[in-house]
């Protein structure tokens, strides 16, 4: 169960970043448009992307875990 917790937390914190990084690039082809670069834009969306990531990822793992492995892969 801890594992798959770790892989949830790994994967939105990386998933996170890279948009983060593909955000703050395009940020300086926007300038027309009157698009700023914000420390807090970015640690908003991360903490976003990392909580989202952590409840979708941790949440059916947990389900998972408290079936029985004979009925999880019946009702596949």
């Amino acid at each position: 169960m801890y594992s798959s917790c770790l892989e949830a937390i790994v994967l939105s914190m990386v998933g996170g970043l890279i948009g983060v990084v593909l955000g703050y690039s395009i940020l300086p082809f926007l300038g027309d448009y009157g698009a700023t670069i914000s420390i807090n834009g970015g640690l908003l969306g991360f903490g976003f992307s990392v909580v989202v990531g952590i409840i979708f990822g941790f949440v059916p793992a947990l389900q998972a875990s408290k079936l029985d492995p004979v009925d999880a892969l019946r009702n596949e």
